[in-house]
């Protein structure tokens, strides 16, 4: 298909803007979708889930219409908002960041430098022995590796996004992602590098180490549970995640013990106080059950979002990018750090 695409091209228009029309769309739109979270089951998803809000929480029986569902998931005050023009700006950048900027294989090279992997089956094989397992694993075994490497990498994410907010250098990085003043799906992907540098840092190093025990015991491979190329907990997690950085206060009723649902996550970008420092979990409810960080907003709680205080200090992409390096400099060189916000 493709080929009958670039020989039509070809035959209608000059070799040159062939060319040339190539190199725009590998190098400017491709990488607009490159970002493996939007998918096509995830959005499709998270609008029905959505619009089932609107017709059983929102709309009254009088008032429901498919115009009104369509105004009431996509508000023109929300998404033509100054600051969520800004989350469609520094998301295009952002992908010539990542695309040309290696950050993930730098971090992985330097995950694996500490050779996590290689010293925990040492340390295995010291204390146990080589291991004579030479039989393929069985569902069970994949099963439990599956929930395993999920909670390692939730618990990874959880610990990251925990330090940002406690240790005061870090946090001026991830200011950025909760400078929105409004949440759409693209305000997911206002996260500084730095802050999604050390994040993927510690999913390495914690995928790395459950995957090198599985592997001690299973020396012929184990592989996770998939859907469509993700792992099975996560997919099934992600199919409403378009909503956490939404308007749509979508709960999981008494299961918000277990999972963090879109409502939970939105409570943590508030600028309340009452709101500082809770609901740090991505999937699992456990860790910030844990660390007593948990908090479950009722239906009707509302918040204010961002940081009002230092709202003009993210305007733009460029301070986007750079605020973050001028505020640890100033911390780093003996100001004293202000208190944290969630």
């Amino acid at each position: 298909m493709l080929e009958q695409v670039k020989a039509f091209l070809a035959a209608w228009m000059d070799p040159q803007l062939v060319e040339l029309a190539g190199k725009v769309y590998w190098g400017v739109v491709a990488p607009l979708f490159a970002q493996p979270t939007i998918h096509w089951a995830f959005i499709s998803c998270s609008l029905v889930a959505a619009a089932a809000y609107y017709y059983a929480c929102v709309a009254r029986n009088g008032e429901r219409s498919l115009t009104g569902c369509f105004r009431y998931i996509f508000p023109k005050a929300i998404y033509a908002h100054p600051s969520a023009v800004l989350d469609y700006k520094y998301y295009v950048v952002t992908q010539f960041v990542f695309r040309y900027l290696p950050i993930g294989k730098f971090v992985a090279g330097l995950a694996a430098v500490l050779y996590v992997s290689e010293g925990i089956r040492w340390l295995l094989e010291a204390v146990f022995g080589e291991s004579t397992h030479r039989g393929a694993p069985g569902w069970i075994a994949i099963a439990v590796y599956t929930l395993v490497v999920t909670l390692a990498y939730d618990f990874a994410r959880w610990f990251g996004h925990y330090l940002h907010h406690r240790i005061p250098v870090l946090w001026e990085f991830h200011k950025v992602h909760h400078s929105a003043e409004v949440l759409t799906p693209i305000s997911s992907f206002r996260a500084h590098p730095v802050d999604q540098a050390i994040e993927f840092f510690l999913r390495t190093v914690a995928v790395s180490a459950v995957s090198a025990v599985f592997g001690y015991f299973y020396p012929v491979g184990i592989t996770m549970v998939t859907i469509m190329g993700f792992g099975a907990i996560s997919f099934i997690f992600h199919l409403v995640g378009h909503l956490r950085h939404s308007h749509v206060p979508f709960s999981f009723g008494p299961f918000d013990r277990v999972f963090v649902s879109p409502h939970m996550h939105q409570l943590h970008h508030s600028a309340q106080r009452e709101h500082y420092d809770k609901n740090f979990g991505f999937i699992f409810s456990l860790w910030d059950q844990l660390a007593g960080t948990l908090y479950i907003p009722r239906q009707d709680e509302k918040f204010i979002l961002g940081l009002p205080d230092e709202a003009e200090k993210y305007r733009t992409v460029r301070q986007l990018y750079f605020q973050p390096f001028i505020g640890a400099a100033r911390l780093l060189f003996g100001e004293k750090p202000q208190r944290a916000l969630s």
